[in-house]
């Protein structure tokens, strides 16, 4: 069991705190139209791929997409997409690894993958992008 998705926009941290919800939502609509609703209990690792024509922040792309699976904090935006919020909190105990790969190119896509952790994935030494 995974959840699988994919953006056309890249998801940057934002000034305004409206903005920012925004954009959460955004994401949780993306969930709502490429995948089954699920609710994960426990541990998960986060696989994340970006490109974008110009140079942004990892981190701000990782954090957006985590917090919009967040359920407590889907709920206190507001969302109307809560059931797309998988996610009990982003702490290790549910989380335990997020991988962020990025480079630049013509065009912007984002793919995610959610899937349960396994002890042998926490290294990933196999992992062709490390080398």
């Amino acid at each position: 069991m995974h959840l699988s998705f994919e953006l056309d926009f890249l998801p940057i941290d934002v000034s305004s705190k409206g903005a920012t919800v925004r954009m959460r939502e955004r994401i949780r609509a993306a969930i709502a139209s490429q995948c089954e609703p699920t609710t994960w209990e426990n541990p998960v690792t986060v696989e994340i791929d970006a490109w974008h024509r110009r140079a942004f922040d990892l981190d701000n792309v990782a954090k957006q997409i985590l917090d919009s699976m967040i359920r407590p904090l889907s709920v206190r935006d507001g969302s109307t997409l809560v059931h797309c919020a998988c996610l009990p909190n982003d702490d290790v105990r549910y989380v335990t690894a997020v991988y962020v790969r990025g480079s630049l190119d013509e065009f912007t896509k984002v793919r995610v993958r959610v899937f349960p952790t396994h002890f042998e994935e926490t290294l990933r030494l196999n992992d062709p992008h490390l080398r």
